[in-house]
């Protein structure tokens, strides 16, 4: 166990000293590690686009603070912000049966990341229950209700953190940025945006308007709206 943690560790250490040093994409594992898959139409777009970033800002499972309790069958979880609840197993794993994230690389710091996004989901979806209690009955109807879209504006308080806006022709000069029009939500980075239809994993954040949704943008505004990055 302690070698397992030990090459974990070292794995996160390489991951972000290299992604603090280097500027192009294809050195980021953040766009590439996992995708979005086309659940509900792509509903969980913002999450990843909040996790991947949130990821980046604080580090592998930095994010927030964690403790297993093998007896009760919980997870127990305490964010930035203070919040503090409670996460059984059987949730977690229902959460990572319909999240819809598709690990994309067989590497293992790809498969770590993917594993604590997948935490970071599961998370979510019960503070989404929590602070929707008249809403959801369930943390069913909580996991449901996300893979429809959660409003991006708003999706920073799911993990406890605060969003800071930026302007939008200045993403160049950003890392870990949420990016998103009226119809999608992206991870940004020195202006590159996480597109699951492109061979690399991303495209210049110029296309993100036209590059993705064709006709529809007629109807859904896809001109970029707002960026933000956590503060």
């Amino acid at each position: 166990m302690k070698t397992k943690l030990l090459t974990l560790a070292l794995i996160t250490v390489r991951f972000f000293s290299v992604s603090a040093q280097q500027h192009l994409p294809e050195d980021n594992l953040l766009f590439n590690a996992f995708k979005q898959s086309n659940v509900n139409g792509g509903g969980n777009c913002a999450s990843i686009a909040l996790i991947k970033a949130s990821i980046g800002t604080f580090g592998l499972g930095k994010v927030f603070t964690s403790e297993r309790d093998n007896l009760n069958m919980v997870l127990k979880v305490k964010l930035k912000n203070s919040t503090q609840c409670n996460i059984k197993y059987s949730e977690i794993d229902q959460s990572i049966k319909e999240n819809g994230f598709k690990l994309n690389s067989t590497s293992e710091a790809a498969i770590a990341i993917k594993s604590y996004a997948d935490t970071c989901f599961a998370v979510m979806v019960k503070v989404n229950e929590l602070i929707s209690k008249q809403k959801f009955k369930s943390y069913e109807e909580s996991l449901s209700s996300m893979l429809d879209g959660y409003y991006t504006p708003n999706i920073y308080s799911l993990l406890g953190l605060k969003f800071k806006q930026i302007p939008s022709n200045e993403l160049v000069n950003y890392n870990n940025v949420i990016f998103y029009n009226s119809y999608h939500a992206v991870y940004s980075s020195y202006g590159y945006y996480d597109e699951t239809k492109s061979t690399s994993g991303y495209s210049p954040n110029s296309s993100f308007s036209i590059n993705r949704f064709g006709y529809k943008c007629s109807w859904y505004l896809c001109k970029p709206r707002k960026a933000f990055v956590i503060e």
